[in-house]
């Protein structure tokens, strides 16, 4: 009768792991553009300027500070021939989430491991005396069988049986698998966020109080901005910023990479001490 069932040279597919993923970056803008110049010249010409920002402290809303009249004269040039506005300041604390987007069901998991080796140990009829030990004389054992002895744990053959072979397995019961399962997946991480930035609109008008528009334009971080006065010499009364909203990025993932390993389980190991075939 089979009283023993035993393993060895255990290996297992990779974890299937699931897929990482990164949310759209999240961030925040407040910084307004640092400069916005009324220019003697048209957009992509040199001429001279003049400073149009808000007061210290400014928030974008509605103010009449720089205020220029029509048809005022820089030199021998009208000064209200264009707007340049420098770019919003960069978004701050941006950031991705990461997460790992799941496998269909039947691709989930880890996958049993199998076992090159299959070790089966069947007990014969030895002699019935506690302080001796003796062992039956079998002419021929069936095929593959060998005549052993065992011990728990992983040991050096005794003398005696230590000129033939040796052979350490892992006993499988209904209690342990024999294995230890050491197969997992990286964490999910997100890069740095690409191509997120700040974007508002900045307004100018005609009168001190934010009611006759001149101009309607966006304003972004990536750059500065110019318009065109038409007609030059208008005069240029006020103007404001709406709050800059965050244009999200996107975050290059990783992670999400089986590593580790099945192991065989050293609380189950057993050495077996066999005599040659021939013996």
């Amino acid at each position: 009768m089979p009283v023993f069932l035993g393993r060895a040279d255990v290996s297992a597919p990779p974890a299937n792991c699931d897929p990482c993923k990164c949310t759209e970056s999240t961030g925040t803008c407040t910084a307004l553009p640092e400069t916005i110049e009324i220019r003697a010249a048209i957009c992509d010409a040199a001429g001279s300027s003049l400073p149009f920002g808000g007061p210290e402290g400014w928030d974008g809303s509605c103010t009449d500070a720089h205020a220029l009249a029509a048809d005022a004269m820089c030199g021998s040039a009208l000064c209200a021939q264009s707007i340049v506005v420098s770019s919003l300041g960069p978004p701050v604390g941006e950031a991705c989430e990461p997460f790992a987007e799941p496998l269909p069901v039947a691709h989930y998991g880890l996958p049993e491991p199998t076992w090159k080796i299959s070790a089966i140990g069947c007990m014969i009829p030895t002699c019935n005396f506690p302080s001796s030990s003796c062992l039956p004389s079998i002419r021929r054992m069936p095929d593959e069988f060998r005549t052993c002895v065992k011990r728990t744990g992983e040991h050096a053959c005794p003398t005696g049986w230590d000129r033939g072979e040796r052979f350490v397995v892992y006993e499988v019961t209904s209690e342990r698998s024999g294995w230890i399962e050491g197969r997992e997946c990286t964490a999910c991480a997100c890069g740095a966020p690409v191509g997120g930035g700040c974007l508002a609109r900045v307004r100018t008008f005609e009168d001190g109080a934010c009611s006759k528009l001149l101009s309607d334009d966006p304003i972004a971080s990536f750059g500065d901005q110019c318009t065109n006065v038409l007609p030059a010499g208008l005069p240029i009364g006020s103007k404001e910023i709406t709050p800059p909203e965050y244009l999200p990025g996107a975050c290059e993932p990783s992670g999400g990479e089986p590593s580790g390993d099945v192991q065989e389980d050293p609380e189950q190991a057993v050495t077996f001490c066999c005599r040659p075939p021939e013996a």
